[in-house]
């Protein structure tokens, strides 16, 4: 499915039937013109089914190579079709606000303009912290990721040492986009389904998508335990 978008957004997933879906939506939801590439991990469960379900392209390997070598075979299918700009995120978001990814765009494109080689890189909220170093939620210009796929060393580089081995990639000349907004997987993990579905259907209304914001609250009120049975004596005076 070759794409003429500027703007590609690889997601690496591993088994994550669960959660993709609602990473495709947060996308979607900013309403920018991006063109989204999941690769699917050599996932054993319905991940890729589940993406292109919700109208994105899949790139399946065929066996799980872990988070950095499925990162850079997304990364080769991408820069034949010179983008402007590459965005990562994590395949299992919590939220991302149209200004982060917004900005995190932008970054890459001046600097495609400029012939840079650049990397931009997101804090993410986990629990009460914000943290960079560990965040796969980064862009890269055109230059940027030439610049990454060059490296001999990152044949070497498996599953989460993604992150330390870009770091060192472009170390001094990173940007960091603090207080970005957007939330880290851990939060998944932490029973918040419910308080998900609510906020992102909350965005769709904004965006007058009523149909999809009711679809999204489908099953998320809590049943009313039943109170106690009232006595059918007479009443106390």
């Amino acid at each position: 499915m070759p794409t003429a978008s500027p703007v590609i957004v690889l997601v690496p997933a591993y088994n994550e039937e669960k959660t993709i879906w609602k990473t495709i939506h947060l996308i979607q939801a900013t309403l920018l013109p991006v063109h989204i590439l999941v690769v699917n991990d050599g996932s054993r469960d319905r991940t890729a089914e589940v993406a292109k379900r919700n109208g994105v392209e899949v790139l399946s390997l065929r066996n799980n190579v872990g988070k950095a070598r499925a990162v850079f075979a997304g990364m080769e299918i991408a820069i034949k079709r010179k983008p402007r700009a590459i965005v990562t995120l994590d395949a299992d978001m919590l939220a991302l606000p149209r200004e982060g990814l917004e900005q995190l765009i932008q970054h890459a494109r001046l600097n495609t303009q400029k012939g840079a080689a650049s990397m931009m890189v997101a804090s993410v909220r986990e629990g009460m912290a914000e943290d960079y170093r560990s965040s796969g939620i980064r862009s890269f210009s055109y230059e940027g990721v030439r610049h990454v796929l060059a490296s001999p060393q990152r044949k070497t580089v498996e599953g989460y040492a993604l992150e330390k081995f870009l770091d060192g990639r472009f170390k001094g000349r990173a940007a960091i986009l603090h207080e970005s907004g957007i939330v880290a997987h851990d939060a998944f993990r932490k029973g918040k389904e419910i308080q998900f579905r609510q906020a992102l259907a909350q965005s769709m209304r904004e965006l007058g998508q009523e149909r999809i914001a009711k679809g999204l609250l489908r099953g998320t009120r809590r049943k009313r335990k039943p109170g106690p049975k009232k006595s059918k004596g007479r009443p106390s005076r």
